[in-house]
This record gives structure tokens, sequence and C-alpha cells, in this order.
């Protein structure tokens, strides 16, 4: 899947490729929308696309392009980055690319035919109290006018929230604005790169990889980490 950040004409394009690693086909999976940002997979064979704008939302998509894609307004409306699932509990967790962002959580209310969430409704809910603690966000789709990020007194500010990794039962995020890798707690910080965005782990959980869009030098940049992940903090 690609995204395109551009305004007014983003959308999301998919690529194929045979075993080989040739190109094989290219096609559009979502059109009319605009600044689609990181969004991410799910475990049923979709790409969800979120809308980088503060008006935004995250739309469902059909990486072989042969079902049109799907308006999720449930996960709310405010300038998403990225999203993964929970397939655990089937939750889902999104980040929000402010400098005083908030990281959300939806819980879906009903599970499809096919055993994965329904995503035409739910509760979505903001951390906060500086602690993981879940509030509902009493307005989702901001039809009132304040902003989901400040519907919740308490909720935990993120800078710049970028993107989400879902892995052995904990959520991975990272925040560009103070160059941050977070897991409930905070992972580690580089400093003298800005705009860090990731994270993505390898198959064996045992490496971490984000990368710093424009590097010390001007230079794109990417990291590798190596765990244990899951030690106390």
């Amino acid at each position: 899947m690609s995204n395109s950040e551009v305004p007014l004409i983003g959308g999301v394009g998919a690529v194929r490729f045979d075993a080989s690693g040739a190109i094989v086909d290219a096609y559009p999976i979502l059109s009319e929308t605009q600044i689609n940002c990181a969004g991410g997979p799910t475990p049923w064979h979709t790409w969800l696309s979120c809308e980088e704008h503060a008006s935004n939302l995250v739309h469902e998509t059909d990486p072989w392009g042969e079902v049109g894609a799907v308006t999720r307004p449930a996960l709310g409306v405010f300038k998403h980055e990225a999203v993964a699932v929970d397939f655990d509990r089937w939750h889902l967790y999104l980040s929000e690319d402010e400098s005083d962002g908030a990281f959300y959580r939806f819980r879906p209310a009903a599970m499809n035919e096919a055993g994965f969430p329904d995503l035409t409704a739910g509760t979505l809910e903001v951390a906060a109290d500086g602690a993981v603690t879940w509030h509902p966000v009493p307005d989702p789709t901001d039809e009132a006018g304040t902003s989901t990020r400040h519907q919740v007194g308490a909720s935990t500010r993120f800078d710049g929230g970028e993107g989400i990794r879902y892995h052995d039962a904990r959520v991975y995020l990272s925040t560009k604005g103070d160059t941050r890798v977070w897991a409930s707690k905070r992972l580690l910080q580089v400093t003298g790169h800005d705009r860090s965005e990731g994270p993505a782990f390898d198959p064996s959980g045992t490496r971490l990889y984000f990368s710093s869009q424009r590097g010390s030098e001007g230079r794109g940049v990417t990291f590798e980490v190596t765990g244990p992940f899951h030690e106390p903090a």
C-alpha cells in the first residue's frame, strides 16, 4: 500500500509483486480523500487509511481493489496518523498527529459474521491520567465543534503521534515532536533527529525499526534496536 499525503487529491495506491519481486500490477484503492497518512493493516486483510487532517476520517480499503472503500466514522474525526489492531482483544489503537495529540482506543460494539470487529459502531476512548486508563470520548465525530483531544480534560498528551505497532499484548507508539518511542512505558529517546517516525518489528519480534525523516545531517536514517523489549521499566 502507498499512501498519498497530498491535500485534496490524496488517496491510496496498491503495488503488486510476484515471488521474484518484480512489479506485476499497480492500481488505486482509495480516491477523493486528502493527506492520507500512515494507516495500518488488519488481520482480516484490509488496509485502514488515515487522513491526516483535523476534520478527516479513517477509510477501510481492499488491497486487491475488488471491493470499494468504506468510510469508518466510528473511529473518530481528528488528525489521524496510524492505526494498529489488537488481535487478542479486537481493539483498535489510533494515533493523532498534533503537538498536543491524544492516543485513542476503539472498542467495537459487535463482531461481524466472519468473527472480526464490526467497525460501524463502538466506543472511542482516549488514554488519560498519565498511566494508561481509558475514558470515553463523548463526541467522536466532533459534531459539537470541540475536537476529540480536548473533550476529556485528563487525557494524556503526546507530541506528534506517529506509527503504531501491536506485538505480544503491547502497543508501541512513536512521537516525532519529542523523538520518543512508547510502550506504556518509554523505550528510548533519540536526540539530534527531528521528525522521527515508525515503528515496526521484524517477524521474530526481537528487532525494532524506526526512521528519522531528516536525520542529523538532512538525510533520512533508519534505526534498528535489538530486544528483549518486555523487561520491567
